[in-house]
């Protein structure tokens, strides 16, 4: 009971929105627009909903559409077939797109945080501010958090929409029955956060390669030689997995690792995926969906990893806030 005192008297969440450090980054980008752009993808999502939702509707008047329209019946048919077909590969593309450029977005803006201030020549006046090296960190991490969810956030609540209608198109198209409750909710509830956290990681990753350049030219190359290395790291893990299925391994396994590779570029995908075309085999799901539970704690815990690592480098480089302090008082 008193831990959860401390913790509700804490509410970190708070005081990472209320952080100097996070507000000036924040007010940054936007006022320089970093963020490029807005993209209407939500906009684009509603449209995929529309569409996928009317199709169905018209399989239910194919009669008179074909009557309407002076074609057979079956041509009409074959048309509403190809029309399904098209709507939910566009929304799995978006799917697809949303989680990469949320990721891409996070890893360039967090990338360019303190690379900015050294080349500004404004990094010995942050240091002077007696901010610690964590702080100073995780508040530009957090600003850049922010404004990702404040372009994203309609798009991301309509990742959960979308993810139910599949499921529900799937049902309705007799191809599937409908899974069970708790895999389609814990799916849908993946596939709205894992955007997220694959930003918060390649943000993590971006607050690395920024804290270990000197502009922001340097940090670009080293954010680009570190994401490669992270993918070459998952490919190779990939093949180690695939190799399991030729090695009478049991299949739990080679799900379970196929969840940590594909997890990070599909956005949960794979996941839902499985979910819907497995629901006779509960166990396949149960697995899979296990599998992006794992990697979900892995790569918050990456994440936290990589934030520490960070601040690490940026001690290394002087920025501590007890030594600032300690040079604020001498010279007074």
């Amino acid at each position: 009971m008193t831990l959860l005192k401390r913790l509700l008297a804490r509410r970190p969440l708070r005081t990472l929105n209320d952080s100097p450090v996070a507000r000036a980054e924040r007010m940054h980008i936007e006022r320089n627009q970093l963020a490029g752009r807005r993209l209407r993808l939500s906009r684009l999502m509603l449209l995929a909903l529309a569409l996928s939702m009317a199709v169905p509707a018209a399989e239910a008047l194919r009669d008179p559409i074909a009557a309407i329209t002076r074609k057979s019946p079956l041509d009409v048919e074959t048309l509403l077939r190809l029309a399904a077909e098209f709507t939910t590969l566009l929304i799995a593309a978006i799917l697809f797109t949303h989680n990469l450029m949320i990721s891409g977005l996070a890893s360039r803006l967090t990338s360019s945080t303190v690379a900015r201030e050294k080349r500004g020549r404004t990094w010995e006046a942050l240091i002077l501010t007696a901010q610690p090296a964590r702080r100073l960190v995780v508040g530009k991490w957090w600003g850049v958090m922010q404004v990702i969810w404040a372009r994203h956030r309609a798009a991301i609540l309509l990742r959960a929409a979308l993810a139910i209608w599949l499921q529900v198109l799937f049902s309705l198209r007799a191809l599937t029955n409908p899974p069970a409750l708790l895999p389609a909710t814990l799916a849908i509830g993946f596939i709205t956060l894992i955007p997220l956290i694959n930003g918060a990681f390649t943000g993590a990753l971006g607050m690395i390669s920024s804290s270990l350049a000197g502009s922001e030219t340097s940090a670009a190359r080293v954010n680009g030689l570190i994401g490669a290395a992270s993918v070459l790291l998952l490919f190779g893990f990939g093949c180690c997995s695939a190799s399991f299925l030729f090695n009478g391994v049991d299949a739990a396994l080679p799900l379970i690792a196929a969840a940590l590779i594909f997890t990070i570029v599909d956005g949960g995908l794979t996941a839902l995926l499985v979910l819907i075309l497995s629901p006779d085999d509960p166990n396949q799901a149960v697995l899979y969906l296990g599998g992006v539970a794992l990697w979900t704690l892995f790569f918050c815990l990456l994440t936290g990893a990589a934030l520490w690592a960070a601040a690490r480098l940026l001690r290394m480089q002087g920025a501590s806030g007890a030594a600032a302090k300690s040079r604020s008082r001498g010279d007074g």
